[in-house]
């Protein structure tokens, strides 16, 4: 397939503009545009063409998404298609009227070959881009041949980091060593704890077996119930479908009834008795019609024989209509002749005059006519005359002209000679200029105070804004103060310790937030639950155990207590054996206490174990705190320490920071008011040294002086300026007058030339005149206007002579000649149709023969009209005739249906068909009433319902269905709120919702270690499977596409290497090296950039030659390939271009002129170039 033609109807920036690509031997064409000429557009226009627009494409910037346009005509073969493609969802591909294709898309199989724009892309497209691309991961593959020639075969790039990316995805999801990122390790933890907390959730009681029985016995009432409640409402829908059925299920056995009884009745159509009445009324009516109009065609026949004429007469009719016409004009020529011959006559007289003045005395006509001059030597003769007045007056001029311009010369002459010599004044003009180059002094120097002042008062205000303060600007200048960086770094570090401190408060307060937390719920577990914290039991324990120890030293060793330690145990009062056994209970009631809430207990003990983390991480924290405050203060330390030799106590850094910029602002004003200050001190020197200088000047050309002294240099410059204006304008005066004088000399010289020149036309012109005179046989001795009164009279004879011609041979004569053809035709006539007007005159004779026509013609007219009445009348009794015919025949038709004999019969018939008919009728009704009101059922189903139902007792039957189901409703909403009690209650108790919801967790994660187990083999899948694509690509193109990649290799890098070969390296890994002339091989490791470029273009071009073998060719697009090669590698690449342009067309897209001038030097002058205009209008081909 080929493009025969591009068209850019509306695209991008382009309009109805046509490239057209002839074919050609090699099929290469180079389409060439500059910068901005839109090649970039036209290359995206190829690929929108064939597979459409993008949804979003960004060539409409110049027409709507809805105008664009692009149109082609593609050669496949003899196949050739002239297409459009419009952007659209649907119908884009259009014939080259706009109306869609009907086969749509399929239409291009033909000419694409199922080929798809990634495809094409790939395959079939390569731009510089891609090129470097393709050679900076030949460099990356190295070793590996296998990849360099899948990815240069295929078209494709970024082989290495598609595979790199499917390790990675593979490492991410699974792995042979647990690994925190990896996705698989992460489900399995979730189902690990998902299946411990189904373990601690599964365990049952007798409560919860009992409620939930409550619980299942509940719902199984309701259901019941509900089961019942759906059961009255059936019956009562069947008594309600009864008593709105009951009375249309009767009609229809009524009508049923009736049908039968009428017996067999033939089948007629409903419009039978119509159609009868009809028939009978129209056979009657056509019978009177026939009859009336036989009488009334019998007169007009006898009306036709009557009408007769003359049809000689009409067959000359156009003879004798044009002698009527010719008859006219003969009689008005006859009545003109007399008036003519007279007008003939004074004509004669008046050319005799005329001649008489030129002094030719002749009655014979035709001797004046001879003697007349022709008419071109009279018209000569007046040419001369018309130029004597413009010659003669020429000379006049001529003579007028030099006499004023000689005048003005010596005017001139006059005026040079009172004009000096102007002094040399270009010392004074360069000192003007090289002040004016210097600008307005005194405004500069007026800037520079006003800048002066200004950046003092700046100084001023930035010097007083300072807190802390300064003395004076010298201690200013001198403090000693830190950069702005130090003390930015310390407000950062000081922010980072406030935030560190702000954090470490907000942990302590969550902690403190969580031990409340904590301790109320411990204080909770033990009221509500009667748990007993393990302090609790060890603290009662121990205070038994001090009891028995004091006991023992008492009743045991006999030892005597002291008051203040059995007061410390016993109490106020009370006896030490009974305090002991008091403790004593109080200790084993706390250990069975424990023991019975042994569950309550550990939640007691667990919020034990968080209390004591949360009391270790506040003692943390505290410590932390103390340690953020001492930071604290050692920065404020080093902060003052900073500002040690300032006059003033530092605040904060943030404030000191505005110091320092306010400081900085200060000291770079006063620098610039010092700058401003010898600015002005330069200006005035520089002021004063030039207005010395213009003086001097001045002085030096004779002008006084003396009224400058003390004045500013502005009047100086002035005063110098008005000289140097006075001393141009005398030079320009003079050199004006010299321009003046040397213009009045040509003027002079020119004027005379021409009075001669003019001179000499006039005696030209007098010869001419008398030898022009002499041949029109005039004497030349006479007075110029005299002569033209006779060549006016001349004229004059001519135009009297020629109407005298015109009378004699063409008036008169004609007259004469009409009215003798007249009378010849006439007689003619007369002869052949009317010979009784053979004597008569032929005027006569006509006028005769014109009444005698127009009877015959309206005999005949008449005789027309009643021939045509006659066919009218014989059509009208026709069609009556058959009219009566299809009356009988349905009369006859409708008696052979109903079996009848005549038609009495048949309307008794016909009477019991309609009676039968409106029963039918009547019966579908009801049964469309039965199936409307039925409820959907059968008829039949409907009809057994109603059978042996007494309806008075159905009705009363549904009252009682109704008040059944009053009370069973008010029943359920009790049965609801039973089992939604019930329900509750199980579930207060957790009911088995914990154990439900670490089930679905454990099947959550076992489906997400199913599915990423999937995943993970679809990705380990696809990078083997891309693995063995590459090695069964290189086993099976290894040999022959290298072959050709190493020729046409050799032949891009001009000869640099003699081709490519595969070798093993010292790992024994196949790689690809090229081979030097000398034997040498180079790894593609060791090639430079530009070579690697070189060399997948190479395989690349190897590759789509390979396809072009196995399947038909597509247009091969290339984009500006070899801007980054050498001219004579350019050149080489044009010729492998033209090898694949032999089997395939080839479209080179440049802005480069010169790879134009390479590829015609290569390819021949005659390749096809295509140029892009600037402004896309037009057409080009």
């Amino acid at each position: 397939m080929r493009i025969r033609r591009l068209d850019l109807i509306r695209y991008g920036r382009f309009s109805d503009l046509s490239l057209e690509f002839p074919p050609r031997r090699p099929d290469l064409h180079i389409l060439f545009g500059l910068n901005e000429a839109g090649k970039s557009t036209a290359l995206a226009a190829i690929e929108d063409l064939f597979f459409g627009f993008p949804h979003q494409t960004p060539f409409a910037f110049r027409h709507p998404n809805e105008d664009l346009r692009i149109g082609a005509v593609l050669e496949s073969g003899d196949n050739v298609l002239e297409m459009r493609r419009r952007k659209g969802r649907k119908n884009t591909l259009l014939r080259a009227d706009e109306v869609p294709f009907p086969e749509g898309e399929q239409v291009l199989t033909p000419f694409l070959q199922h080929a798809d724009r990634a495809f094409f892309a790939r395959m079939f497209g390569l731009d510089h881009g891609r090129l470097h691309e393709g050679g900076r991961e030949i460099l990356e593959a190295k070793d590996d041949v296998g990849r360099m020639l899948f990815a240069a075969g295929a078209g494709l790039t970024g082989l290495r980091e598609v595979e790199e990316a499917l390790e990675q995805e593979a490492d991410k999801l699974w792995g042979p060593r647990r690994a925190a990122h990896r996705a698989y390790y992460q489900i399995r933890d979730r189902l690990y704890e998902a299946e411990k907390a189904l373990r601690e959730h599964s365990l049952s009681v007798s409560e919860w077996e009992k409620r939930k029985r409550a619980y299942h016995e509940a719902r199984k009432v309701y259901a019941a119930l509900e089961r019942m409640i759906e059961e009255m409402f059936a019956k009562r829908r069947r008594l309600e479908r009864i008593r709105r059925v009951y009375g249309y299920v009767r009609r229809k056995d009524e009508l049923d009834t009736a049908i039968r009884e009428l017996g067999t009745v033939p089948a007629l159509s409903e419009d039978a008795s119509r159609a009868l009445e009809d028939a009978v009324k129209n056979e009657a009516r056509t019978a009177a019609q026939i009859e009336m109009l036989a009488e009334r065609l019998e007169a007009e026949r006898a009306k036709r024989d009557g009408l007769t004429y003359d049809e000689t007469l009409l067959r000359y009719a156009r003879d004798i209509e044009q002698l009527g016409e010719r008859r006219i004009k003969v009689r008005d020529g006859k009545a003109d002749l007399p008036k003519r011959r007279a007008e003939l006559e004074r004509e004669k007289a008046q050319l005799r005059e005329l001649a008489e003045e030129l002094g030719w005395s002749s009655d014979d006509i035709d001797d004046i006519v001879v003697r007349l001059p022709a008419s071109a030597r009279v018209q000569a003769a007046r040419r001369l005359l018309a130029e004597r007045s413009g010659i003669l007056a020429a000379v006049r001029n001529a003579e007028a002209a030099l006499e004023d311009a000689s005048a003005r010369l010596e005017n001139i002459e006059h005026d040079l000679e009172g004009q000096p010599m102007p002094p040399d004044t270009s010392r004074l003009s360069a000192v003007v200029r090289a002040t004016r180059k210097m600008g307005d002094l005194a405004e500069r120097i007026r800037a520079a105070e006003a800048e002066r002042e200004k950046e003092r008062t700046a100084f001023r205000r930035a010097f007083h804004e300072l807190r802390p303060a300064v003395t004076d600007e010298a201690v200013l200048q001198t403090l000693p103060v830190p950069v702005a960086d130090t003390v930015q770094r310390h407000r950062e570090e000081r922010r980072a310790l406030e935030q560190r401190l702000q954090g470490c408060r907000e942990r302590m307060q969550a902690v403190q937030w969580k031990l409340e937390r904590l301790d109320r719920a411990r204080t909770r577990i033990a009221r509500e639950e009667g748990a007993v914290a393990p302090e609790e039991l060890a603290e009662a324990r121990a205070h038994r155990d001090r009891g028995w120890a004091l006991v023992r030293r008492h009743y045991v060793e006999g030892e005597s207590l002291c008051e203040e330690e059995l007061r410390g145990f016993v109490g106020a009062e009370g006896d030490l054996v009974h305090a002991y056994e008091a403790a004593v209970r109080a200790a084993d009631e706390l250990a069975d206490r424990r023991f019975d809430g042994a569950q309550a207990a550990a939640r007691l003990a667990e919020i034990a174990r968080e209390i004591a983390e949360y009391e270790e991480e506040l003692s943390s924290l505290r410590a932390e705190k103390e340690h953020l405050f001492t930071r604290c203060r050692g920065l404020d330390d080093a902060w003052r320490d900073l500002w040690s030799k300032a006059p003033f106590e530092p605040l904060a850094p943030e404030e000191m920071l505005t110091w320092l910029a306010t400081r900085e602002k200060a000291l770079e004003a006063l620098a610039s008011s010092k700058r401003a200050e010898q600015e002005v001190a330069s200006l005035r020197a520089r002021e004063a040294e030039v207005r010395e200088r213009l003086v001097g000047e001045l002085r030096a050309l004779g002008k006084d002086v003396e009224a400058l002294a003390g004045r500013p240099l502005a009047v100086v410059l002035e005063t110098v300026e008005d000289a140097l204006r006075e001393r141009e304008r005398a030079a320009e005066r003079r050199h004006r007058l010299q321009e003046l004088h040397r213009d009045a000399t040509a003027e002079v010289d020119r004027r005379r030339r021409e009075f001669e020149r003019a001179q000499k036309n006039w005696a030209d012109w007098q010869a001419r005149w008398q030898r022009t005179v002499r041949e029109l046989g005039l004497d030349p001795d006479v007075d110029a206007t005299m002569i033209e009164v006779q060549l006016n009279a001349i004229e004059a004879m001519r135009t009297v002579i020629a109407r005298i011609d015109e009378l004699r041979f063409e008036r008169i004569a004609k007259i004469e000649r009409d009215a003798r053809a007249f009378r010849e035709d006439v007689a003619e006539l007369v002869a052949t149709v009317a010979p009784d007007l053979a004597s008569e005159d032929p005027e006569e004779a006509v006028r005769a023969l014109e009444g005698r026509l127009e009877e015959a013609r309206r005999l005949h007219e008449l005789r027309l009209q009643v021939e045509e009445s006659i066919e009218d009348l014989e059509r009208r009794i026709d069609d009556l005739e058959r009219t009566g015919r299809e009356a009988r025949s349905v009369v006859e038709r409708l008696q052979r249906e109903a079996g009848a004999r005549n038609v009495a019969e048949l309307r008794s018939i016909l009477e019991k068909a309609e009676r039968l008919r409106r029963l039918r009728i009547e019966r579908d009704e009801a049964l469309e009433k039965i199936s409307a009101h039925g409820d959907g059922l059968p008829v039949a189903e409907l009809e057994a319902e109603c059978r042996n139902v007494d309806l008075d007792a159905a009705v009363s039957r549904l009252e009682t269905i109704e008040r059944e189901l009053k009370e069973m409703q008010k029943e359920l909403l009790e049965l609801y709120d039973e089992r939604e009690r019930t329900r509750r209650a199980f579930e207060e108790i957790g009911g088995d919702d914990a154990a439900a919801r670490a089930a679905a967790e454990r099947e959550e994660a076992l489906a997400e270690m199913r599915e990423l187990a999937e995943h993970y083999v679809r990705v380990r899948t696809a990078a083997r499977l891309l693995e063995w694509a590459i090695e069964r690509y290189r086993l099976e193109k290894q040999g022959p596409l290298l072959k050709r990649a190493s020729r046409l290799f050799a032949l891009i890098t001009g000869g640099a290497f003699q081709g490519l070969q595969v070798a093993y390296d010292d790992r024994d890994c196949l790689q690809l090296v090229g081979r030097r002339s000398n034997g040498e091989t180079v790894e593609v490791a060791g090639m430079s950039d530009g070579t690697a470029d070189q060399l997948y273009f190479a395989l690349r071009m190897a590759a789509v030659l390979d396809y072009l073998e196995r399947a038909r060719p597509l247009p091969f697009v290339a984009d500006d390939l070899f801007v980054n090669f050498d001219d004579v590698r350019a050149a080489a690449g044009f010729r492998v271009l033209g090898e694949l342009a032999e089997k395939t067309q080839v479209v080179f897209f440049t802005h480069h002129r010169h790879l134009v001038d390479i590829a015609r030097t290569e390819l021949g002058k005659d390749v096809s170039v295509v140029e892009l205009p600037l402004v896309a209008e037009g057409s080009l081909g």
